[in-house]
């Protein structure tokens, strides 16, 4: 077995996920027209089974046609359901222990710090950046050295997957060109560019949507199973709302710049996600 939580979930949780999220979707299907009352019935009696479940995977088609709510429904509940399946394999106090998720944030924020305040000189300096053609790659050597120090770290994948998001998205942000200027400079500029805010959210619904999204691939290691594709699709657009308001509390609370408080912060807003909502 490996070393990162989600491989952990053996094959009940994949079936328990899987049908989790069939019976997600046909929460979300329209109710099958009652049929006509046969001659001789009497008026009030009682009616069948309000939802029969059904006995094989909705198709496709059907989330196609789901309004846009309809959809959301569908996508928080798949993403409760991966929760649900997390949570009894002892997700929340695994991931409260780790360290990884604070010190690459740390990481992140001082790269970004250095490019606002001193140009990148010093993590150019540091690194040796000075005449790469790929900082990017660079960086992201020094965040595998960084991770490979907590291999052990159950969150390592989806953490450094995270960071990697973060420098490979910022790299293709536009700023003015400027002759001659090094790639590594360039680089800085980008990261200057990008808030304190976006760097967290986006972070924080990297992290979360790896971790969530990968149960539901292996749910179906063939990927023959298109409703499991779509509900990927809106897992994602949950797990950005999950970290639009994580971040939202943080920003409310000034602590942008605490990695430690971010994580609790996190933390609590899957735990509040996980809870069932009221009909």
């Amino acid at each position: 077995m490996g070393t990162q939580f989600t491989s952990r979930l053996k094959l009940t949780d994949r079936k328990r996920i899987y049908k989790g999220i069939v019976e997600a979707l046909a929460d979300q299907l329209p109710l099958p027209s009652p049929p006509a009352p046969r001659k001789g019935k009497l008026a009030g009696a009682p009616a069948g089974p309000k939802k029969p479940r059904p006995s094989k995977t909705p198709p496709v088609a059907a989330v196609k046609l789901l309004s846009s709510a309809q959809r959301q429904r569908f996508g928080e509940a798949a993403a409760r359901q991966v929760l649900d399946v997390a949570a009894a394999h002892g997700f929340f106090e695994e991931f409260a222990d780790s360290r990884l998720f604070i010190d690459v944030l740390k990481w992140l924020q001082r790269l970004r710090s250095d490019a606002e305040f001193e140009g990148f000189e010093n993590i150019i300096r540091e690194y040796g950046m000075a005449n790469s053609f790929n900082p990017v790659a660079d960086l992201a050597r020094e965040l595998e050295d960084i991770t490979n120090k907590e291999r052990a770290d159950k969150f390592r994948v989806s953490v450094m997957s995270a960071a990697k998001a973060i420098l490979g998205e910022t790299s293709w942000s536009k700023v003015p060109k400027k002759q001659g200027e090094a790639p590594a400079l360039t680089l800085g500029r980008q990261l200057e560019k990008l808030s304190s805010r976006d760097l967290v959210k986006v972070y924080i619904h990297r992290f979360v949507y790896g971790q969530l999204s990968d149960p539901i691939s292996k749910s179906d290691p063939e990927s023959s199973k298109t409703v499991l594709q779509e509900a990927i699709s809106e897992v994602e657009k949950a797990t950005e709302r999950i970290a639009g308001k994580a971040v939202a509390q943080i920003v409310k609370e000034g602590k942008l710049n605490d990695p430690g408080r971010i994580h609790q912060i996190l933390l609590d807003s899957l735990r509040e996600f996980q809870k069932p909502k009221a009909a």
